[in-house]
């Protein structure tokens, strides 16, 4: 993620290497020590219910393209704006991302919470956040202001030169050490009236807890929206147990089921429309169109499966692919109604530099996403397909187009959320 403010009082935020894919790991067992950093659960929901209307917003407008996002690392962003807001630009963004009657100090302190849980994560699994605050040379940012970004968001802060040439290659130089290389060029061009820039990377590495073994992948036939077809490396999982179940999204029955990774903290949750023939009912690909899987999932529903649905044994089908993903976020967040902090007439993020007046306001927010699935496990987030085809125990193919979450079972933190339509192509 990247906050930037212009010297014309412009105060970009750019959210960029927000999930990042690098190579996949099984990590020791002392990787990680154990994790007791207990959540604000009101938080965590209303960093869900963000991560919800945001991905419904994404896929009604993605044309039936590939998505990924990672929508923790937008909303953390902008929380880290909201304690340079005021008034009704402070109140547009704590109705999107807080919770009613929380104070901004109750706000950071759950945050920051969160973000340690997350950096103290299953020992098996390497899920970890970075931040990094560059400021022009010469500008002082507010000391309350620094110290939330320091101590609750873990950001560190660094002055920059932004009229040196290669003010962008260092800041690319630290989201490259932060990603393993996977994010080179996030930030193509610097003002040079720039003030400041936060970039923020969120990283997952993850095997899975049963792997799949390479000399069972074949090549498989994977439908598409349209109904053609393609091959692709499909793995394959048999006998094994899995919590799932059949749900009914408004009238669509479909298949949702968990596949955990490392010692089971954090999941990915596959959700597949039964009816193979329907596909593009069930993602409509008119752009605008409202998609009646998106518009009836219930999100608590899938937190039942991480603890009250039973093991049952399932073969699993799933392709081996890997995505990238560039979003654009501020015409997302102008459709779900957050347009005031874009308008230069009306945002107020006057508490965050000395240097400001009244008159800054959100430029651009952009998110790099990567994401790698194979045999061993998922970087960032996986997608499946799930259909019924056995009579002795269900089928689970992941061979049409699937949404999919991950998930931090323990506090029940959204991390990543993705639609495959078409393995083969990057993410949109």
């Amino acid at each position: 993620m990247l906050i930037r403010i212009i010297r014309n009082r412009v105060f970009q935020i750019v959210f960029g290497a927000g999930c990042v894919v690098a190579a996949i790991v099984l990590f020791n067992d002392n990787w990680y020590p154990a994790n007791n950093v207990k959540v604000n659960p009101a938080v965590v929901q209303a960093h869900n219910k963000f991560a919800y209307r945001l991905f419904k917003t994404m896929l009604k407008e993605n044309k039936g393209q590939n998505l990924l996002v990672c929508p923790v690392n937008i909303s953390m962003g902008l929380a880290v704006a909201l304690n340079g807001a005021r008034g009704e630009t402070h109140e547009t963004l704590m109705k999107l991302i807080g919770v009613p009657g929380m104070s901004d100090e109750q706000l950071n302190a759950a945050n920051s919470d969160i973000l340690r849980s997350l950096n103290r994560c299953d020992r098996r699994v390497r899920l970890s956040t970075s931040s990094l605050v560059t400021v022009q040379d010469g500008i002082k940012l507010f000391p309350e202001f620094e110290r939330v970004v320091r101590q609750k968001y873990r950001a560190d802060v660094m002055s920059l030169n932004y009229r040196s040439p290669d003010a962008a290659s260092k800041m690319n130089s630290w989201v490259s050490s932060q990603t393993n290389g996977e994010i080179r060029d996030l930030v193509k061009e610097i003002d040079p009236d720039a003030l400041m820039d936060l970039l923020s990377v969120v990283r997952f590495e993850g095997g899975w807890t049963t792997v799949f073994r390479k000399e069972d992948t074949h090549d498989g036939k994977f439908t598409k929206q349209d109904g053609s077809q393609e091959t692709l490396p499909m793995m394959f999982l048999e006998n094994k147990k899995f919590r799932y179940s059949t749900e009914m999204v408004n009238g669509w029955p479909v298949h949702v089921m968990r596949m955990p990774y490392g010692t089971g903290r954090v999941s990915m949750y596959v959700i597949v429309p039964i009816a193979k023939d329907r596909i593009d009912d069930f993602f409509p690909s008119k752009p605008g169109a409202s998609p009646p899987a998106l518009s009836g999932i219930d999100l608590e529903k899938i937190g039942f499966l991480a603890h009250g649905s039973s093991y049952d044994e399932v073969e699993i089908t799933m392709p081996r692919f890997d995505l990238n993903c560039t979003t654009h976020g501020k015409d997302v967040l102008q459709t779900m109604g957050l347009g005031s902090i874009f308008d230069p007439t009306h945002a107020d993020f006057a508490r965050t530099a000395q240097y400001l007046s009244d008159k800054a306001w959100i430029g651009c927010i952009d998110q790099d996403c990567g994401l790698r699935v194979n045999e061993a496990g998922t970087i960032v987030i996986s997608a499946e397909r799930q259909s019924w085809v056995s009579a002795a125990f269900p089928d689970i193919r992941m061979d049409r187009p699937f949404l999919f979450i991950i998930r931090d079972d323990k506090t029940g933190l959204i991390l990543f959320m993705g639609a495959v339509f078409d393995p083969k192509k990057p993410a949109s």
